[in-house]
């Protein structure tokens, strides 16, 4: 009990911190909701866990840590945001960031979120622009994410079952891209 109330107070001095430079915050018990934000502090010092728009914040962190956290989180621009989420959810799927189609994967999925009609035309704009980008070749950008996902799904294929909602054997990648362009979407828009 003691320990809440803790999290309430620092809740609490965090919200008037941010009010004071007019961040719109309210603080209810230990959750901190900042704009579209909801922070949860919480009695560890683990390391804080974010979904989407949802923050796990530790609050043995200490007050300054939290604030300086919080006020980054909000001020970021949106598409910084869903290049974070999208790296978050390439790497819950095992695909290695030793890989160059982690990267490929990355800045393709990131196009498909920001602009959702690039998805139908993945040969035609994404995988050309990507590879004028790194300075490659268009086939070798799609054989390089053919290979990411190829591997990972040869190594434990459980994380891209559970991201379908359908049975589903080793994904395409154009049925990967559009899985995780939608989910990430549904978060932000």
């Amino acid at each position: 009990m003691i320990i809440e109330e803790k999290e309430e107070l620092l809740a609490a001095k965090l919200a008037d911190r941010l009010k004071k430079e007019n961040i719109n915050a309210v603080a209810n018990g230990t959750v901190l909701k900042v704009q579209d934000y909801t922070f949860v502090l919480q009695s560890s010092n683990e390391q804080p866990i974010h979904c989407g728009v949802r923050y796990e914040m530790p609050s043995g962190y200490g007050e300054e840590t939290l604030y300086s956290y919080i006020k980054m989180t909000v001020s970021t621009p949106l598409e910084r945001k869903i290049e974070d989420m999208t790296i978050d959810t390439i790497l819950s799927l095992g695909i290695s960031r030793a890989l160059k189609g982690y990267l490929y994967l990355a800045e393709s999925i990131v196009m498909c979120v920001v602009k959702p009609d690039k998805l139908y035309c993945l040969s035609k704009d994404v995988y050309p622009e990507i590879a004028q980008k790194y300075g490659v070749d268009m086939s070798c950008v799609e054989r390089s994410i053919r290979h990411a996902i190829t591997k990972a799904y040869s190594e434990d294929p459980t994380p891209m079952r559970a991201m379908f909602r359908r049975p589903i054997q080793r994904p395409k990648c154009q049925e990967l891209i559009a899985e995780c362009a939608d989910t990430i979407r549904r978060v932000f828009y």
